[in-house]
């Protein structure tokens, strides 16, 4: 009789930790922060992987955009500075 309580009780064990581990397994495989981490943590959804590939392609166009609006600001300054662009 004992045996068959203790084999019962193994058995309840062993099903309740599958259990427990299955339910936690998303929290097992999920990314952390790093101390001073400069990029996007590892996507833990396919949501969240596509906002970080938006966030890749918008940045290219702000990036292109800041380096025009730059340019153009430079050549302001140096035809100002030369007084090129004046009329007399």
């Amino acid at each position: 009789m004992i045996n068959l309580v203790d084999c019962f009780f193994n058995f309840f064990n062993v099903i309740f930790s599958f259990l427990v581990n299955l339910v936690s397994l998303n929290e097992v495989c999920l990314d952390a922060a790093e101390r001073w981490q400069m990029g996007f943590q590892d996507p833990a959804s396919p949501i969240a992987e596509g906002i970080q590939h938006f966030h890749n392609d918008i940045m290219f166009f702000i990036v292109v955009i800041a380096v025009f609006v730059s340019w153009i600001l430079g050549r302001c300054l140096q035809l100002f500075s030369t007084g090129e662009s004046r009329d007399s």
